[in-house]
Order: structure tokens, then sequence, then C-alpha cells
């Protein structure tokens, strides 16, 4: 009975444990603020797509920016899952968002270079993550119900081949 009791906890525990994924859009043309993907930013949201729909993501979240949104598409669509649009530059009011949100699950986050840290910060992370130049990088997050629990830093596997992106 003591083991039952001991197994009923620990699961309760581990169901309000949550990760949030943060990452940066994939690669854009040129510098303008309204820049869409490139063929090859278009290549690396398909891969994320199949790399990140095995975390099970019931959010997520991208900036009114159309780079950031076209990351995400594809995973949207894969899990038919709604991309929801927060405005960029407002990294607290969405860690507030979520934090405030006790559901247990995952939660993915496209950002930009410069918001990326910001949002690991807002949302208990104790370090900083400087500004973000590469396209590959992930933060994994975890949070409990007491807050920030642990980070891990992730490059996205390698793409594969055009022809072999579904």
């Amino acid at each position: 009975m003591r083991i039952l009791l001991f197994l009923f906890l620990a699961l309760a525990l581990t169901a309000q444990e949550r990760m949030v994924i943060l990452l940066r859009h994939a690669e854009k043309l040129g510098r303008l603020s309204n820049a869409e993907l490139t063929t090859a930013g278009r290549r690396r949201a398909l891969a994320l797509s199949l790399e990140l729909e095995g975390y099970k993501p019931a959010l997520l979240f991208a900036t009114e920016r159309p780079r950031s949104q076209q990351t995400l598409e594809p995973l949207a669509r894969r899990l038919g899952v709604t991309l929801e649009i927060r405005p960029y530059g407002a990294e607290e009011t969405l860690a507030e968002e979520i934090l405030q949100d006790r559901r247990a699950g995952t939660v993915v986050i496209c950002a930009h270079s410069d918001s990326i840290g910001p949002l690991a910060h807002f949302l208990g992370y104790p370090g900083w993550i400087p500004e973000v130049k590469d396209y590959d990088r992930l933060w994994i997050l975890r949070l409990g119900p007491k807050g920030f629990i642990g980070i891990e830093e992730r490059h996205q596997k390698p793409l594969p081949p055009p022809e072999k992106i579904p």
C-alpha cells in the first residue's frame, strides 16, 4: 500500500513538471523586421517539426514577425495545434502567462536573437543566455510547481537533404 501511495505522489509531482523549449527562428531573408524565411530556413522549419513533435507540445508561441511564425507552422500543422501569436518585445508578459498556466506539458516558443535570453530570465533561469547568432540551437527549460528546475542547451539535429524531408 505504501508503494502505491509513493508511486501516486511521484506521478502527481512529475505531472506538474513542464518543459519550455526556446528557439530562434530559422534562417531569414535580409534584415527587415518583416523578413521571411529563406529556402534553407523553410527546410530547417520542416526538420524542426520532425524533431520537436516527439516532445508533444501543447502550446506553440511565435511573434507577429513572419519568420517566427513560419518556423513553427510545420510543427503546428503536424500536431494540429494552434499557433499562438504574441508581440515581439513582450517577453515578460509571455513568461508570466506561461508561469501562471498550471497545466503540465511542453511549450515551444520561437523567439528572436535578442529575446531568448530575456525569455529564459523571466521564466526563472538564474543565468543569462547572450544574444543568439546561430539558427540551430534549442534551450529546454524544466519548470516545476515551485519554478525553475534546470536548463539544457542543445543543437538541432543536422538538416537532412531536401529530398529526405516529407
